[in-house]
């Protein structure tokens, strides 16, 4: 996108943001907590940890598995299909090195994963179909826009694919779909050509989403982050400013890539709508203490202390163990903090508030 036309597109009237309330973390109250909600699990590219990620398989596998949501990838090929995949290439997936961009679907449609079970790239319209299925109905879709794809024609090509694919009678498209967007340019066009469904704003940065969490231009817009990066003093700050919002209600939060039980009992403790984990189903297990107690409920605070769910996998009990789960994050962190001015600075990522 030139800069031109990004400058356009930002300077288009923007309907307002739909609300998701189908994504809110689900009631789960108990004596001490009446309002207690639990986070929905939402699968990570369909269940990757058991299946070629980003697949029938891995998708199907994750709706059998009992995930509330499933989580996928958006390219363009070179004829225009909307297709499914993480990376720009084919390379890591299916031992091609090739771009998406510059492949047709008929080319794409023709290779299998070098996982097992081998499994052919799907399109947007392929798990469409699939959630259009009655028995899938409950199942909603959170899709990543990837950046790496003309703005305009990635989100007009899934607008049409949503079109072009009839929902289940009871439940459109615009009221189980979420369009995850990486920046401004993305946004808007997704609000201009999918005025009717709800965005989310997708980041490694909590620096990054406050910027639009600050501009009143994006009212109940929701936030997925990159969940080390709302571990500390600055994940809590965000997280107390998004509850602190007037419009808090119509604003969700949802965490990648969550697949430790810990963390995952972390991310429960501390109140997020959703969880998106590669294994939904150690998830739904880790969730499911919480459903079955009556008077124990955790607290949500500013504790940042990971617990392991007994039924799980033992506590840890030696400081070696919360050595390397906070080192990680730690040495993440360093890493964001040096990058995040510099790719913030960027025409990718470059910020034009628009709010009055």
């Amino acid at each position: 996108m030139t800069v031109s036309e990004t400058v356009s597109l930002l300077k288009r009237p923007l309907p307002p943001i739909r609300p998701a309330p189908w994504t809110k973390g689900d009631l789960s109250p108990t004596p001490d907590d009446p309002k207690r909600r639990l986070p929905q699990a939402i699968a990570h590219r369909g269940f990757k940890a058991l299946y070629p990620e980003n697949t029938m398989a891995a998708f199907t596998g994750a709706i059998e598995a009992g995930t509330d949501a499933i989580e996928t990838d958006l390219h363009l090929s070179s004829d225009g299909v909307v297709v499914i995949s993480h990376d720009r290439t084919l390379k890591r997936c299916f031992g091609v090195d090739k771009h998406i961009r510059t492949s047709s679907w008929s080319y794409l449609s023709s290779l299998r994963t070098l996982r097992k079970p081998h499994q052919p790239m799907p399109r947007l319209v392929d798990l469409l179909n699939l959630l259009a299925e009655p028995e899938n109905a409950h199942v909603w879709l959170l899709l990543d826009l990837k950046l790496h794809n003309p703005t305009e024609e990635l989100v007009a090509a899934v607008s049409r694919d949503l079109q072009a694919v009839s929902p289940h009678p009871d439940v459109p498209w615009d009221e189980r779909v979420v369009i995850g967007c990486w920046n401004q340019p993305l946004l808007h066009a997704s609000l201009s050509l999918l005025p009717t469904y709800s965005v989310a704003h997708t980041s490694f940065s909590t620096f990054n989403s406050s910027r639009f969490l600050r501009d009143p231009a994006y009212p109940g817009l929701s936030f997925s982050l990159y969940q080390p990066a709302v571990i500390g003093p600055w994940g809590n700050r965000f997280l107390r400013a998004v509850r602190a919002a007037p419009d808090a209600d119509d604003r969700h939060i949802f965490l990648w890539t969550v697949n430790e039980p810990e963390w995952m009992d972390w991310a429960i403790r501390k109140g997020v709508d959703g969880v998106i984990t590669d294994n939904p189903e150690v998830f739904l297990r880790v969730r499911k203490r919480y459903e079955d107690e009556s008077t124990d409920a955790p607290e949500v605070g500013d504790d940042d202390t990971p617990e392991a769910p007994d039924d799980i996998e033992p506590r840890p009990t030696s400081w070696g163990r919360w050595a390397r789960l906070y080192l990680r994050v730690a040495a993440l962190q360093v890493l964001l903090t040096v990058l995040m001015p510099f790719l913030l600075r960027t025409k990718r990522f470059k910020f034009t508030k628009t709010g009055k």
